[in-house]
């Protein structure tokens, strides 16, 4: 197998001299646009990357703080899952009293409309007896 060949070597052209002292000053013109150009595209530059570290710098504070409260919860569950049976017998004491609440609320409802036609039929006796 013959050796890969070699592209042939640029040429590089030889510089070309200023002709005239108005093609100076249009390249120094030239050259200080091109500095301002940089100087400005440099700032962006720096301008973007103090941003990133900024922003950076938030999200890392932002997930220790996220950490911390995951913590906080984690031990707040160990403590609940200590106490879980009295927990447990809690609500279903709630839920008992809130039964037996409910139930007698009823009670006092039909007892008192009971009340009430019973009154108002004791008062009509009462009245047909005396008149």
């Amino acid at each position: 197998m013959p050796p890969a060949k070699k592209p042939p070597a640029r040429r590089r052209r030889p510089p070309v001299a200023i002709a005239s002292a108005a093609d100076g000053a249009a390249l120094v013109l030239l050259l200080g646009q091109l500095d301002g150009k940089l100087e400005s595209h440099i700032e962006a530059v720096q301008a973007d990357r103090a941003e990133r570290e900024a922003d950076r710098a938030a999200a890392a504070q932002y997930r220790h703080d996220v950490r911390n409260q995951l913590q906080v919860l984690d031990r707040k569950i160990d403590a609940v899952g200590d106490h879980a049976g009295r927990i447990k017998a809690l609500e279903t004491s709630a839920a008992d009293f809130k039964a037996f609440r409910n139930k007698l609320a009823g009670a006092v409802l039909v007892l008192g409309a009971f009340w009430s036609l019973g009154l108002a039929y004791l008062k009509d006796w009462l009245l047909k007896k005396v008149t």
